[in-house]
């Protein structure tokens, strides 16, 4: 059964899980701009909890609308993106319940690969009381690490751990996303962002997601 809103309106839960620093919040404010964008430039209508350095304290939250063909039913997304410190492990265990699909955020830094496995002990915990369908995405291929994980290192150890995850993996940056879009509307004062193949990197995780979730609740588009 899908959920709707207050106007009768079907929507779909989504948490944005990871660990700190991956790019959770980032990730959210450009499916954000990307949706709630008008003829005025971006209005940022994201919600943030943070704490006094401007980090995630407790979540970030927002709702727009998806893109679908005229057949398809109107659908909203209710997104949250969770903050991934440790500390925070209470909080991230209630944002959860009631999601609908969790979007796992890592990132191809060597010196984060420690701060994985305790993400992924939390979602397993969760997907062994009530399924709900993972994709990952790795952020920030645009960066020179010194050392950089290999994709293959990230899929054996997503693989030890057991969740339940769709594949491929999708690699993706958020920055270029963001650079190109400023970019457009610079010189090509036009916003049809999901024309440009970072934002389309972005864009395609978070639809074969849906599908999914969709094909679970037997609504067909």
């Amino acid at each position: 059964m899908f959920k709707k809103d207050h106007s009768g309106v079907r929507s779909l839960k989504f948490v944005i899980f990871g660990p700190a620093g991956a790019g959770k919040t980032t990730l959210l404010k450009l499916y954000s701009f990307i949706q709630n964008h008008n003829k005025d430039g971006y209005e940022e209508e994201i919600i943030s909890i943070n704490n006094p350095l401007e980090e995630t304290a407790l979540f970030d939250q927002n709702v727009f609308s998806i893109d679908t063909t005229t057949k398809a039913p109107l659908l909203n997304y209710r997104m949250f993106a969770v903050a991934g410190q440790p500390r925070y492990k209470e909080i991230r265990s209630i944002i959860l319940n009631g999601a609908d699909g969790i979007i796992l955020v890592l990132d191809f830094q060597k010196q984060n690969i420690n701060l994985i496995n305790p993400i992924l002990d939390e979602i397993k915990s969760f997907q062994e009381k009530e399924y709900v369908p993972v994709i990952v995405l790795l952020n920030k291929t645009d960066l020179e690490f010194n050392q950089k994980v290999e994709m293959q290192e990230l899929s054996e150890l997503l693989q030890d751990s057991d969740i339940n995850y769709l594949e491929p993996l999708y690699p993706i940056s958020c920055i270029d996303a963001k650079d190109d879009m400023v970019e457009m509307v610079k010189i090509e004062k036009s916003m049809n962002f999901k024309k440009l193949q970072s934002v389309q990197a972005i864009l395609k995780p978070i639809m074969v997601l849906t599908n999914r979730v969709i094909n679970q609740k037997t609504l067909k588009f």
